[in-house]
C-alpha cells in the first residue's frame, strides 16, 4: 500500500488576500480569501485528503500532530466506508494532541444559493457566516460569473444579517482530485474550509443533496460528513427530507423567490438558464406546487415540457418517476416520459460503448503481440536485404558488368568461329 504525506502548512498574506497551502503529491493545494484570516489547520488538510486516500487505498501520514477527536472520527469514517463499499481500511499515521481551547459559538452555512442551502438557511434561522466555495478556474476564466455569484451571496447575507465569505481553491486541477467524482470530495473541501475558519466558527452546516434513506453511493452523506469534526469544529449534515419537500418549504419565502440560483450552465446573469437538467428539475417541483410564477430568477417564456426536451442527461430519474404519481398537466407528464426514455437510451449507448471498450482492452494485448512479431520479422528481412545489397555492391565494384559482358561476347565469338572452322573441315 502506498503512502500519502501531509507535510508543513504555509500561511501567506498578500495585500488583502489570506492564503493557506500545503504540498501533496508534488503539487500545492491552495485556499485563499479576501474576507477573513485563515488558520493553518492540519485537520483541514486531513479532511481534504482522507476520502481520496481511502478510495485510492493509500495510507495517510501526518508530519505534525492532529487533534485526537478528528483522528478518532477519521477511523470511524474509514470503518464506515469499508463496511458500505468494501474499501481497504487504510492507516492514519500520526501523533495526536488534545486541546483545552473551547470551540467558538458562531456558525457558518455552506451557501451556494440553491434549494438545499436556502432550506438550511431557513431552517437555521440565522448564521454568522454564509460560506461560498469557488474554484480558481471559475474565478479566472469566468470573472463575470464570480462577480455575479458574489453579489448574490452579499444580497442574501445582508438580508439575514450574516457575513459573506468566499474561499477560492485550486483543486480542480490537482491530480489527486481530477480522477474522483465531485460527490465524493466536496464535503472534504467544505470541511477543510471549516477547519481553516476554526478561530471564528464552531459549527459548519453542509446542506444535504440526498435524503438519508437513499443508498450510500457517495461519500458526502449524513453519516459521513460529521466524521470530519474535531474538538474545535462540529460538521453538520441534515438530510431528513427530500429535495421536493425542501422546495415546498422555501416556495413562499420572498428571499428565495428573488435569489434562488440552481443553474449548471453559469449564465452571465443573475437568472437561471431554465434549460439545464437542474433548472428543469427545480421548475418541475415548483410547477407541482403551483409556485413557478413566484420565482423571478427563472425564464418562464417557454413551456416546461419544451424545456424538458432540451435535457440530454437525467441525474436522478427517480425524481421524475415519482412526479408521475402526482396530478400533472399531460404535456408535462409526456415530457417526463420522453426525458426518461432518452436517459435509458443514453445509458444503453454508454453500456454498449463500455462493452466494446472492454473487448478492445481484452484483444489489445494479443494484437500488440502480433504486431510486435510482424515488426520483428520485418526488421530481420530489412537486415537481410541490406546485407544482400551490400554484397552485390562489393561484387559489382570488383567485376564491372560492362567489361564482363564484353568478355562474354568475345569468348562467344571465338567459340562460334572455332565451331565454323570445324564444320568446314568436316565437309
Amino acid at each position: 500500500m502506498t503512502e500519502a504525506v501531509i507535510g508543513s502548512i504555509t500561511r501567506q498574506k498578500e495585500g488583502s488576500t489570506y492564503r493557506i497551502f500545503s504540498q501533496f503529491d508534488g503539487q500545492a493545494a491552495c485556499f485563499e480569501t479576501d474576507d477573513i484570516e485563515l488558520e493553518p489547520s492540519i485537520e483541514a488538510f486531513g479532511s481534504l485528503w482522507l476520502i481520496p486516500c481511502i478510495l485510492e487505498n493509500r495510507d495517510l501520514r501526518f508530519e505534525n500532530p492532529v487533534c485526537k477527536t478528528w483522528y478518532e472520527n477519521a477511523h470511524r469514517l474509514i470503518d464506515l466506508l469499508s463496511d458500505c463499499w468494501g474499501t481497504a481500511k487504510i492507516k492514519i499515521l500520526a501523533e495526536t494532541y488534545e486541546t483545552k481551547l473551547a470551540p467558538q459559538q458562531a456558525e457558518a452555512i455552506c451557501f451556494s444559493g440553491g434549494v438545499d442551502s436556502f432550506h438550511t438557511l431557513k431552517k437555521r434561522g440565522s448564521a454568522k457566516y454564509l460560506l461560498r466555495a469557488e474554484p480558481f478556474d471559475t474565478h479566472s476564466n469566468r470573472p463575470e460569473y464570480s462577480k455575479l455569484a458574489r453579489e448574490r451571496l452579499e444580497k442574501v447575507a445582508d438580508a439575514v444579517g450574516a457575513t459573506p465569505l468566499t474561499i477560492r481553491y485550486n483543486l480542480l486541477d490537482h491530480p489527486s482530485h481530477t480522477k474522483l467524482d465531485m460527490n465524493d470530495i466536496y464535503t472534504g473541501i467544505f470541511a477543510c474550509m471549516g477547519h481553516l475558519l476554526s478561530p471564528h466558527i464552531g459549527s459548519l452546516f453542509i446542506s444535504s443533496s440526498h435524503h438519508k434513506d437513499e443508498p450510500c453511493v457517495y461519500s458526502c452523506r449524513w453519516q459521513t460528513d460529521p466524521l470530519h469534526s474535531s474538538t474545535l469544529l462540529q460538521v453538520h449534515h441534515e438530510a431528513e427530507i427530500s429535495r421536493r419537500d425542501k422546495v415546498a418549504e422555501i416556495a413562499d419565502w420572498p428571499l428565495a423567490q428573488e435569489n434562488l440560483f440552481v443553474c449548471f450552465q453559469m449564465p452571465g446573469s443573475n437568472r437561471n438558464c431554465s434549460s439545464c437538467e437542474k433548472c428543469v428539475r427545480t421548475l418541475l417541483d415548483l410547477h407541482i406546487l403551483g409556485k413557478s410564477e413566484s420565482f423571478k430568477t427563472f425564464d418562464l417564456s417557454r413551456p416546461l415540457w419544451e424545456a424538458m426536451d432540451q435535457v440530454n442527461a437525467v441525474l436522478n430519474p427517480m425524481t421524475y418517476q415519482s412526479a408521475l404519481t402526482l396530478p400533472l398537466d399531460p404535456r408535462v407528464a409526456n415530457g417526463i416520459w420522453r426525458m426518461i426514455r432518452r436517459e435509458h437510451e443514453r445509458v444503453r449507448r454508454l453500456e454498449v460503448a463500455d462493452r466494446y471498450r472492454r473487448q478492445v482492452d481484452e484483444e489489445l494485448p494479443r494484437l500488440q503481440e502480433g504486431l510486435n512479431n510482424a515488426l520483428h520479422h520485418y526488421s530481420l528481412l530489412q537486415e537481410e536485404h541490406q546485407q544482400l545489397a551490400a554484397d552485390y555492391a562489393a561484387i559489382a565494384g570488383s567485376l564491372p558488368i560492362r567489361n564482363g559482358l564484353k568478355l562474354v561476347r568475345k569468348v562467344a565469338k571465338k567459340l562460334r568461329a572455332t565451331a565454323a572452322k570445324r564444320g568446314a573441315r568436316h565437309d
